[in-house]
């Protein structure tokens, strides 16, 4: 899984603030607003959304968006007032169900053609400013789906897959937070000053900031990043914390 190292970093610090804020609408406001400016959207969105109105329409029960913009709430009405279902997540929706998570870039749900033709783009989302989407799914049951929906201003960069996978951690992240499962799976045994590193890294403290904090120099703190490196089988901090985070198998 390709994934930036400073992102996944940054990824880690938000998690680790959101926990210490604990649960609540200020934490969900935490996490949201962290995802707006880790992935430099125009919009992030956390929604709620349920097909009760028929297999081709789609109720918006609840959503928080960042930045808090008067383009934001003018989109999210429309979706309350006149619900559609774009193309793009028609295509993530029929993923779901297997009820697996499901995440995906606007170009490989939907063609530029077939995006820069339909009636989502040209009478919801171009008026605003917006274009390229992240979408990232979790099927609740029943119909409903929680999400969370990244938006670029036109003109921008489009989404990449290091985007993709970084939500996806991300995602896995935010639900451990919610069910208050453990912060990660059972690793290889490390000496204890090898397991404070360790700790360390996983809060988002680069090496010096490790060292600092524990009262050692930043060669020993190297030396120990080293040997965590060896004993989880990895070559670089992007594939520790992805390893160290993994959601653990049934």
């Amino acid at each position: 899984m390709m994934i930036r190292s400073d992102q996944a970093r940054q990824m880690l610090a938000l998690i680790h603030q959101a926990r210490e804020i604990g649960p609540g609408e200020e934490q969900r406001r935490h996490l949201l607003d962290g995802i707006h400016r880790l992935f430099r959207t125009a919009l992030a969105s956390i929604t709620v959304v349920s097909d009760s109105a028929g297999p081709s329409l789609w109720k918006l029960e609840t959503e928080m968006s960042a930045p808090a913009s008067g383009s934001a709430k003018c989109i999210m009405q429309i979706l309350r007032d006149a619900p559609f279902v774009s193309p793009g997540l028609k295509e993530l929706c029929g993923r779901l169900r297997g009820r697996v998570p499901a995440s995906g870039l606007r170009r490989d749900l939907v063609a530029d053609g077939d995006w820069y033709r339909c009636d989502s783009y040209n009478l919801l989302v171009r008026p605003f400013g917006f274009d390229d989407y992240l979408y990232s799914f979790r099927a609740l049951g029943n119909g409903r789906l929680a999400g969370i929906a990244l938006r670029r201003a036109f003109g921008d960069r489009p989404f990449s897959a290091e985007d993709r996978n970084l939500l996806d951690l991300m995602y896995e992240q935010m639900i451990r937070l919610q069910s208050e499962q453990p912060e990660r799976i059972p690793g290889p045994r490390l000496t204890p000053r090898a397991r404070q590193v360790l700790d360390l890294l996983l809060r988002g403290a680069s090496e010096k900031e490790a060292a600092y904090e524990l009262n050692l120099s930043q060669h020993t703190v190297h030396t120990h990043v080293k040997s965590i490196h060896s004993a989880y089988g990895v070559s670089s901090r992007a594939e520790l914390l992805v390893r160290c985070l993994a959601k653990p198998s049934a």
